[in-house]
């Protein structure tokens, strides 16, 4: 049996391979070649590939990564997997390391470069054979036999289910009769690929989410337009704070959130509808056959599936629709509508997308460490224990409940690998960490009503002695809030562990309280707490 295996590059060059990948402009994949004990390829391991590689070939990714390939194409395409060893073999063995071949994948044909970067790391790229053919050609207008053509091509071979989706369009004559029933084969080598001139649609795809491109979705509305189709709607829905999520947490990141969102809008649509990437942040949905009241219905459909991506913490995109009426005449018509409706919902709602931006990034945050939520919900506990304990306003109450949750917050920023190391951190990775106030100040300023917590939140790791991070504030330079988190979190942090430190006793963490008081702590703090926890039942065990 043929053993799966990942790459022998450094985890540093692969993280820069796949970042690379993710954002290539074509459909590409890395595979690790497996080795046999005689120095011939019998396999690869797919290590990544980009969104668009995926939509083509209809490999689900998360399926993919780690698996051999034999088993990723199947017995169904054991033959022509044999071939693609035969050239990977051909390559691995050549000076330039370099091959290519011709296939055509569900149909479609494509030019298959491939070539050995690192030893036994293959770069894989599919270029459709007609893309410069059709971006010569077709760059200002494409034909409507295109468009048509490609969309009748998708709607005949969908696979997805049915059920949720509208009632398909019933004009067979628009797109013409469907010549062709049978199921295309998945994978098949093309001997002589140089007359072929079937139009496919990869010329058309947005690289990062495998969605059609702004060119596409512009042109099939105007096709639509003259062909009078009626009802016809059409919407744009832009992502909520995308800019700050790539300012806080990296591109990639928010990369991540749109492919995401794109996948979400794509299944819950027909397969004739077309759903283009507007732009950076936006997405363009035309409708064909579809009336206002229905646009409506699929809109709050679309938004429920959306929002449910990371558990209804927020509204992720706002929708603006328009449907075909007497004073829309042209495409430009509609998508300026569109947008105007974006606009005045976005004017009517901004104070809220700020806060839902700061509830995204939270559970973001959650996810990528669950210990995160856990202890946020202790903290707000025991600082309101604190709060009464020491006659503080109900306006400190409620600031020391959000700063309790969104202390951490600038965590987001911190690369999983730092955040999540079993054990202790090198000089390099405790600067980087020591980022994260920093980082949480800029997200909670940027909604007003944190204003006061987000000073709060960039000095919880200031020390009484002056010898904290970021600004080395001394006594009561630090503000109240900051002093109590600073002592609350270090409690329950001792109390329940982490993956580096083993969890200590209630007993061994007050003493620790103790003896950093005056120091690292405010005294006054520490005693009012130290007061409150002997004050509960003197369990060693108990969780506080």
């Amino acid at each position: 049996m043929k053993e799966n295996r990942l790459c022998d590059v450094h985890a540093k060059d692969l993280n820069f391979i796949h970042s690379f990948i993710a954002r290539f402009p074509m459909s590409c994949a890395c595979l690790e070649a497996v080795i046999d004990p005689g120095g011939a390829i019998v396999d690869f391991v797919f290590t990544g590939m980009n969104h668009s590689f995926a939509s083509i070939t209809e490999i689900q990714e998360t399926e993919a990564i780690g698996k051999n390939a034999s088993a990723v194409f199947g017995l169904q395409n054991a033959q022509v997997f044999a071939q693609l060893m035969a050239l990977g073999n051909q390559a691995y063995l050549s000076d330039t390391k370099t091959g290519e071949a011709s296939i055509r994948l569900w149909g479609h044909a494509y030019k298959t470069s491939f070539f050995f970067i690192s030893g036994t790391l293959l770069f894989c790229v599919l270029e459709d054979i007609q893309v410069q053919f059709n971006r010569r050609y077709y760059r200002r207008s494409i034909p409507h036999h295109v468009i048509s053509t490609i969309i009748l091509k998708r709607k005949s071979s969908d696979r997805k289910p049915t059920v949720s989706q509208p009632e398909p369009i019933s004009e067979a004559s628009l797109y013409g009769e469907n010549t062709g029933t049978n199921e295309p084969k998945s994978i098949e080598i093309i001997q002589n690929a140089a007359n072929f001139t079937e139009p496919c649609d990869a010329s058309f795809r947005d690289p990062l989410t495998g969605l059609y491109d702004r060119s596409f979705g512009v042109e099939a509305l105007r096709m639509y337009i003259d062909l009078s189709v009626t009802p016809l709607s059409v919407a744009l829905g832009d992502v909520n704070g995308l800019q700050s999520i790539n300012e806080t947490l990296g591109y990639s990141v928010g990369d991540d959130i749109l492919v995401k969102i794109a996948k979400t809008i794509s299944q819950n649509c027909r397969s004739e509808d077309v759903v283009a990437r507007w732009t950076d942040d936006e997405f363009m949905l035309v409708m064909p056959y579809v009336s206002q009241e229905d646009m409506q219905r699929i809109i709050t459909r679309l938004q429920n599936s959306l929002n449910q991506l990371y558990g209804n913490s927020c509204n992720l995109v706002t929708f603006g629709s328009v449907t075909s009426g007497p004073q829309l005449l042209t495409a430009e018509d509609y998508l300026l509508e569109a947008e105007r409706w974006i606009h005045q919902k976005k004017l009517l709602e901004d104070q809220s997308h700020r806060s839902n931006i700061v509830r995204l990034l939270l559970t973001i945050l959650h996810e990528k460490n669950t210990e995160t939520q856990e202890h946020s919900e202790r903290m707000a506990d025991h600082c309101r224990w604190i709060a009464h304990k020491l006659s503080l306003s109900d306006e400190m109450l409620d600031d020391l409940l959000l700063l309790s949750m969104l202390h951490d917050i600038g965590k987001v920023g911190i690369p999983d690998s730092i955040l999540n190391k079993p054990g202790p951190l090198t000089p390099e990775e405790r600067q980087i960490i020591q980022q994260h106030p920093e980082i949480g100040r800029r997200i909670t300023q940027t909604v007003p009503e944190l204003n006061r917590v987000s000073a709060y939140i960039f000095s919880h790791h200031e020390r009484w002695d002056g010898d904290g991070y970021p600004n080395r504030l001394k006594g009561e330079e630090i503000p109240i809030a900051s002093r109590i988190i600073a002592v609350v979190d270090a409690y329950d942090v001792m109390v329940t562990g982490r993956s580096y430190r083993a969890a200590r006793t209630k007993k061994e963490a007050i003493e620790e309280l103790q003896r950093c008081s005056g120091t690292q702590f405010d005294p006054g703090v520490v005693a009012a707490y130290i007061e409150l926890l002997s004050e509960t039942v003197h369990d060693e065990e108990t969780d506080f």
